[in-house]
Order: C-alpha cells, then sequence, then structure tokens
C-alpha cells in the first residue's frame, strides 16, 4: 500500500476493459458513467462510517468499491479496496483512516487517467 502505480494500466486498463464487452464503446460509456456516479457515494459513506464507528457496513462499502474496481479494471482501486478491506476484517481500525486516504488518493489518480483519454 501507499506505492504509486507502476503504469496507468496499473489504474485503469481502458483497453482491457473494453475487450472484455467486444468492443462495445456504448456500454463502456454507461458503464464508466455509473462508475462515477457510485465510487464517491461509496467513498461518503466510508468516511461517515470512520466518524461514527460502524466499522462492519465499512467493511461492505470498502467489499462494494473493490467489486466494483475489479470489474471497471481498474486495478489500482481493487487493490486499494482490499487493503482497506482487510484492515477492517482484521480489526486494525487505526489503520482506517490512512487506508481509506489511499482509496481516495487511489480514485483521484483514476479520475486525472480518464480524463486525458
Amino acid at each position: 500500500m501507499n506505492s504509486e502505480p507502476s503504469s496507468e494500466e496499473d489504474i485503469f486498463d481502458r483497453q482491457k476493459l473494453l475487450e472484455k464487452f467486444d468492443n462495445d464503446e456504448e456500454f463502456f460509456d454507461e458503464l464508466l458513467e455509473c462508475y462515477l456516479e457510485d465510487v464517491p457515494i461509496h467513498l461518503n459513506g466510508l468516511r461517515h462510517c470512520l466518524r461514527e464507528k460502524t466499522y462492519d457496513q465499512a467493511e461492505r462499502w470498502a467489499h462494494t468499491i473493490k467489486g466494483a474496481s475489479a470489474n471497471m479494471e481498474a486495478e489500482e482501486m481493487r487493490k486499494s479496496a482490499f487493503d482497506l478491506e482487510m484492515v477492517l476484517k482484521d480489526k486494525d481500525f487505526d489503520q482506517f483512516e490512512k487506508s481509506l486516504k489511499y482509496l481516495e488518493d487511489s480514485f483521484q489518480r483514476f479520475l486525472r487517467l480518464i480524463k486525458k483519454d
């Protein structure tokens, strides 16, 4: 955790995602739009869980982001969400905020990359 990705494909492998859906650009755009709408909601949910110390709910949010990111070929996001999920599963609550910050930073890198495309 907390190391910069080695390549843009670690952040988001657009080509791999397109190939997964037979290069259907329209479906790709819809999927990306849903992801961009959902992730901020989940991140806000995680922030709320941090404040309220509702760790079980936070683990579910992290798991949801992990799955969505895997589906999107957003590997850095998937790994960050997995790390956060493990922090919560292991009840290492002192690391919750740090892991959440890294997940949020990963999402910002994802956003910057897709804006380049």
